[in-house]
């Protein structure tokens, strides 16, 4: 179930830029990305009350938990200025090799409170494949 969730998640990644790219050549990017964050504050609120979980406050939650939705705004803000540039399957590919170094050093330095998982050396091939895909579609 969650493998499904996860492929369903990289579905919507690639439907999210073309929409938010979209948005942003009709609005321009700073306004397009504000627009996205508040319809998804109202989809996040509409939820709650659906489901009527109650939103608390941790005090145990570290400052760098609450870093998520800076990182979304920046990571909005960029894929709608490459998908203007590069298209959807470029921009993704490029952003992929993105997530994929830094899931690297996440693992190997335990940031975030992340558990530590060494590099291993077999984690280079895929670096290669995703770097061979993205050349072969700049070509």
């Amino acid at each position: 179930m969650l493998i499904f969730l996860a492929i369903l998640s990289g579905a919507l990644i690639s439907i999210t830029v073309v929409q938010n790219g979209n948005l942003a050549l009709y609005l321009g990017n700073i306004r397009a990305t504000s627009l996205v964050h508040a319809v998804g504050l109202i989809t996040v609120l509409l939820v709650l009350l659906v489901t009527r979980t109650r939103f608390q406050w941790s005090r145990k939650t570290p400052w760098y938990g609450y870093l998520g939705g800076a990182m979304g705004v920046l990571t909005v803000l960029g894929s709608n200025a490459s998908f203007a540039a590069l298209g959807v399957s470029v921009s993704l590919a490029i952003m992929l090799l993105g997530q994929t170094l830094m899931g690297v050093a996440v693992d190997q330095y335990g940031l975030f409170g992340a558990e530590k998982r060494p590099f291993q050396p077999a984690h280079l091939i895929s670096f290669a494949l995703i770097i061979g895909g993205i050349l072969v579609m700049l070509v």
